[in-house]
């Protein structure tokens, strides 16, 4: 099982600001992780699972950017005879109460 789904907005600030929202995950590594980018860059990678929503807080620069969550299925390209043999995943990927905050 592979593919992704990406949510993804655009910020524009003059002088940056801090990005944060609230996220919650039921994802097993391998098979699956949810990563943020900013502008097409991995910022950070969450490969576990979060039975409590969690605050994530990252400072964005000045200019125009391109922030995204990607939700991953078999990132590492497992062969799918690897697959077969873990249990199935219904990974699921919670994002929140996205907030900027110019500096």
């Amino acid at each position: 099982d592979f593919g992704e789904a990406v949510l993804e907005f655009r910020v524009s600030s003059p002088n940056g600001g801090k990005l944060s929202f609230q996220v919650q995950t039921h994802n097993r590594a391998p098979v699956e992780d949810l990563v943020l980018k900013i502008d097409s860059r991995e910022v950070s990678v969450i490969v576990d699972t979060t039975s409590d929503w969690r605050l994530e807080e990252f400072d964005i620069t000045k200019g125009e950017h391109v922030i995204s969550w990607v939700h991953r299925k078999n990132p590492g390209n497992l062969p799918e005879d690897e697959l077969v043999m873990m249990e199935s995943s219904l990974g699921i990927s919670r994002i929140d109460d996205v907030t900027f905050h110019p500096y």
